[in-house]
């Protein structure tokens, strides 16, 4: 194995479990959400945490660099959307 193909390989891995993290933490927001009758704010939640999924599963394979950086991005927005949510929502089941 070349040097390439070892950083390579450690950089899919690290995206791997970066995104299957980032994708586990927007389930628990989402069922967070869910508990407290926020259901926009689980649907935003669940977005992100498909998105992260794809984008990990996307990382490990061949060719799958296009769909990852879209994946991981959008599941980023999609994050960043649930916070504003639950921030406006405080409380009331939106």
């Amino acid at each position: 194995m070349s040097v390439f193909d070892a950083t390579k390989c450690a950089a899919q891995t690290t995206n791997f479990l970066v995104d299957t993290t980032l994708g586990t933490r927007s389930l628990q927001d989402a069922l967070i959400e869910w508990k407290k009758r926020h259901y926009i704010c689980c649907v935003c939640s669940g977005v992100a945490w498909s998105c992260f999924y794809v984008a990990a599963v996307a990382s490990i394979l061949p060719g799958g660099l296009g769909v990852w950086q879209g994946a991981s991005k959008v599941g980023a927005v999609e994050q960043g959307v649930t916070v504003a949510c639950v921030t406006i929502a405080g409380g009331y089941g939106i």
